[in-house]
C-alpha cells in the first residue's frame, strides 16, 4: 500500500478531507455532549427524587405525630364525655367514632376507626331462616321478584367476603315490611351477630364555609392547590 502524502493531494482533495475530518469531530463532540447531558439528567432525577422523598417523609412524620397527639388530646375529652352522658341511649360504649363541634358551630373534628364488616358464627343461622323465607316466596311472579331481590342483597359481599352492613339494613326494612316472622327473626339474628372489626385510625377536620357548608381540611396532596 502506497504511503499517504498529504502534500501530494489536490486542493479539492484537501478540502474534501478537511470537511470529512470536521464532520467526524462534529459527531464526536455531539455524542460527547449528549452523553454529558444524559449524565446530568440522571443525576438531576436522583437529586430531585431524594428531595421529594425527604420532603414527603418529613411531612409523614409530622402528620403521624399530629395524629397521635390529636388522639391523645381527645382521650381526655372522650373520658369526660362518657362520665357526663353515661347511660344515654345515643352514647354507645363500643362506638368506633366520635365527633366534636366547637360552641360556635364553625369547626368540628371526627376521630375513630375505619371498620370492616364481620359477623359472629350465629350469623349463619339467621341466613338459613332468610333462605327459608325466600323459598316460600316462589309461588307467583311478584313473590319470585321479591325473592330474587332478597337473594341479591344476601349474596353481595364487601371486603373480606362478608355481607355488606348496608344490605343488612335494607333487608331489615324489607323484613319489617313483610311482617313475616321467619324473615324478621332471621334478620334479627344476622343483625345481632354483626361484629365489625377495627382497621385504620382516622382524623377528619372540618370547618364551615361561606355558604354554611362543612368543608373538609384535606391532608391529601391531591387536594392541595397553589
Amino acid at each position: 500500500m502506497a504511503e499517504f502524502n498529504f502534500d501530494k493531494l489536490s486542493p479539492e482533495e484537501k478540502e474534501q478531507l478537511a470537511r470529512e475530518a470536521f464532520k467526524s469531530k462534529e459527531k464526536e463532540f455531539a455524542k460527547r455532549a449528549k452523553e454529558e447531558q444524559e449524565a446530568h439528567y440522571k443525576k438531576l432525577v436522583d437529586e430531585t427524587i431524594e428531595k421529594a422523598v425527604e420532603s414527603v417523609g418529613a411531612l409523614n412524620i409530622k402528620m403521624t405525630i399530629a395524629k397521635k397527639q390529636i388522639f391523645s388530646d381527645f382521650d381526655t375529652v372522650i373520658e369526660l364525655k362518657n362520665e357526663l352522658y353515661n347511660g344515654q341511649k345515643w352514647l354507645k360504649s363500643d362506638r368506633v367514632t366520635n365527633t366534636f363541634t366547637n360552641q360556635e358551630g364553625t369547626k368540628r373534628v371526627t376521630i375513630g376507626y375505619h371498620t370492616n364488616d364481620n359477623y359472629l358464627d350465629t350469623y349463619t343461622e339467621g341466613v338459613k331462616m332468610v333462605e327459608e323465607y325466600i323459598s316460600s316466596l316462589a309461588t307467583d311472579e311478584n313473590g319470585q321478584t321479591l325473592a330474587d331481590m332478597v337473594k341479591v342483597l344476601l349474596s353481595e359481599r364487601g371486603k373480606g367476603g362478608q355481607l355488606k352492613a348496608q344490605n343488612v339494613l335494607r333487608l331489615q326494612r324489607m323484613a319489617n315490611d313483610s311482617k313475616n316472622e321467619t324473615f324478621i327473626e332471621g334478620m334479627r339474628i344476622i343483625s345481632d351477630a354483626y361484629s365489625p372489626t377495627k382497621s385504620k385510625q382516622f382524623v377528619k377536620v372540618e370547618i364551615k364555609g361561606e355558604q354554611n357548608e362543612w368543608l373538609t381540611v384535606s391532608t391529601n396532596m391531591t387536594d392541595c392547590e397553589w
